[in-house]
């Protein structure tokens, strides 16, 4: 399987499955179970697409129907605007993983930028705090222009 690496020198999947308008329902558990069982092994979701639950329990059955373990997937999430200013991040980074039913995320992103830019900055340092912390693994942006 093809990888990336990222500057600290953890490695990233190339191709993954996306979890974006997809409901939270059985439908949803089954697609990233047969995703995992099917060779996928970089998971994505967030937040706002409110399927956490469903996902984390597809990643459940997927590790026991192949038998691999947590640290063989890739799994990222995504902090939305109402989450953002450094004090809220923390709180949301573990609303997320104990809906994902996970011990960490390997990225977790600030989803959209916003328009303050103090806001942004105090943003970051939380997700930085989270990852001085060692809770996940990268940090990054999605969304954002160059």
């Amino acid at each position: 399987m093809e990888t990336i690496e990222f500057y600290n020198g953890h490695t990233m999947p190339k191709v993954g499955i996306g979890t974006f308008r997809v409901e939270n329902n059985d439908e949803c558990k089954e697609a990233v179970k047969h995703a995992i069982v099917s060779g996928y092994r970089s998971i994505d979701t967030a937040k706002v697409y409110g399927n956490e639950e469903q996902v984390g329990l597809g990643i459940k059955e997927g590790l026991e129907a192949t038998g691999l373990e947590r640290k063989d997937l890739f799994i990222t999430s995504k902090l939305y605007f109402e989450n953002f200013g450094r004090e809220n991040v923390a709180n949301a980074y573990e609303t997320s993983i104990n809906k994902l039913g996970l011990d960490y995320l390997d990225l977790y992103l600030v989803h959209w930028p916003g328009t303050n830019e103090a806001i942004m900055i105090d943003t970051w340092k939380g997700m930085e705090d989270l990852y001085k912390d060692d809770k996940v693994k990268n940090i990054g942006v999605s969304n954002f222009n160059a």
